[in-house]
């Protein structure tokens, strides 16, 4: 047997089980917004992390950055093969000992001058060359410094020492590459 506070109890469930099922049902609607749904609209507001306007604006920066980089491709596409290897001649891809003693021989041999010795130490993107030459007189002497002063390639001297007896002259001359 059954209390008849019990019948009444399963009289309302079973009566309002439709109402009770749709404010349920609308209860864990508003509950699922306010938690999953709500916070992720929130991001998407002005200044949130996921602002449409801030990724368009990292858009068009990058779409400037990339114009940019394809000016310079087209720069440096139209630039003359021959200006390239000049300006390969002024600062060199690496350090090419064979050519800066070609480089030295002939500026020497251009002012009637003697190498008597040449040597070489290449670090970090300079060429440092020590070079001692005999033979010409003072005039000679300028007129060398004044050509390695004009030289193409770029060249520094930093040391130079002049010997009175026999006309001999040593130099410390830095010449730059393109370090790697």
């Amino acid at each position: 047997m059954t209390s008849p506070a019990k019948k009444i109890y399963e009289y309302i469930l079973v009566k309002y089980s439709l109402i009770f099922n749709i404010i349920l049902l609308i209860i864990l609607v508003l509950a699922g917004f306010w938690f999953l749904v709500k916070p992720k609209l929130d991001s998407l507001k002005k200044g949130g992390p996921l602002d449409p306007t801030i990724y368009g604006e990292i858009i068009n920066s990058q779409k400037t950055y990339l114009n940019q980089i394809k000016q310079l491709k087209k720069d440096f596409d139209s630039l003359n093969q021959d200006r390239i290897k000049k300006l390969n001649y002024v600062i060199a891809d690496k350090p090419d000992l064979a050519t800066m003693f070609v480089i030295f021989d002939n500026l020497t041999r251009q002012h009637g001058l003697i190498i008597d010795s040449i040597s070489a130490d290449f670090n970090a993107g300079v060429f440092k060359t020590k070079i001692s030459v005999s033979g010409g007189d003072y005039r000679t002497f300028k007129e060398f410094l004044n050509t390695l002063e004009k030289s193409v390639r770029m060249m520094d001297v930093s040391n130079i020492q002049v010997s009175i007896q026999g006309n001999k002259y040593t130099f410390d001359i830095n010449t730059y590459y393109l370090s790697q």
